[in-house]
């Protein structure tokens, strides 16, 4: 059923939303910050992991954006409209434009960080995972849920990325601070993300009810934000 918009849980909702949407701003600019103070020692912009990843936040406000204009102005978060047109349309792009930021990230690290060791292949499966989400046709409810369910690929990559950076601390000193800084952000990003694919969200509400979607919408979007915010900071120290 969709949300009262005058409903205290939709207002929490819409809360949670700016909560994160400002914080993905304010480490944007935090980033492009850094980004042109290096500049001024450089003489260049360089497209390496610092300038990836303000890339990456600009994606997901961007992706951010579209699925509140998707949830408050929409659908109401109805979960029976997600797979009809044209909201999937809306939902299938707004994941494209945040798979692709981090896609260019991902790409960033296998060149610069592991000297394509990987051979480009993380980078590689979320542009996959990116492409057949939005190119896949949706009709029925159960097609929504795959395209979804899709998003935990993105899940076991992050938590590859973990081990590797939590791996790379134990070995360099020096980087030991950043690289478990990072780590731990990615990790808890990936939690936050998980708890909104569909699929586990219809089985959390078999047993706790309907009312469990504000909880883990509210619990995903803090997630996200606590794991930016680590990850981000990790990112400036591993690069500067």
């Amino acid at each position: 059923m969709p949300s009262d918009p005058n409903s205290v849980d939709f207002l929490l909702r819409i809360a949670f939303t700016i909560i994160l949407l400002i914080t993905q701003l304010l480490l944007s600019v935090y980033l492009l910050n850094k980004i042109l103070n290096k500049k001024k020692d450089t003489g260049t912009i360089k497209f390496d992991f610092l300038f990836s990843v303000f890339i990456l936040l600009i994606c997901l406000s961007i992706s951010l954006l579209l699925f509140a204009h998707l949830n408050f102005n929409l659908t109401h978060f109805n979960p029976n409209e997600y797979h009809l047109y044209p909201f999937v349309f809306i939902w299938k792009l707004a994941s494209l434009i945040s798979l692709i930021g981090f896609t260019l990230v991902l790409h960033v690290i296998g060149k610069e960080v592991f000297e394509f060791k990987f051979k480009g292949v993380l980078a590689y499966i979320i542009l996959l995972v990116a492409i057949i989400q939005f190119l896949w046709p949706v009709s029925e409810p159960e097609d929504f849920e795959f395209i979804t369910m899709l998003g935990l690929v993105g899940n076991i990559v992050a938590v590859i990325m973990t081990i590797i950076f939590f791996n790379m601390g134990k070995r360099n000193p020096g980087l030991r601070l950043a690289c478990y800084l990072i780590a731990l952000g990615v990790f808890v990003y990936a939690i936050g993300s998980a708890l909104l694919v569909e699929t586990i969200v219809i089985q959390l509400e078999i047993v706790f009810g309907t009312e469990i979607r504000v909880f883990l919408y509210g619990l995903s979007l803090s997630l996200n934000s606590m794991g930016l915010i680590l990850a981000i900071y990790g990112v400036v120290k591993f690069s500067i």
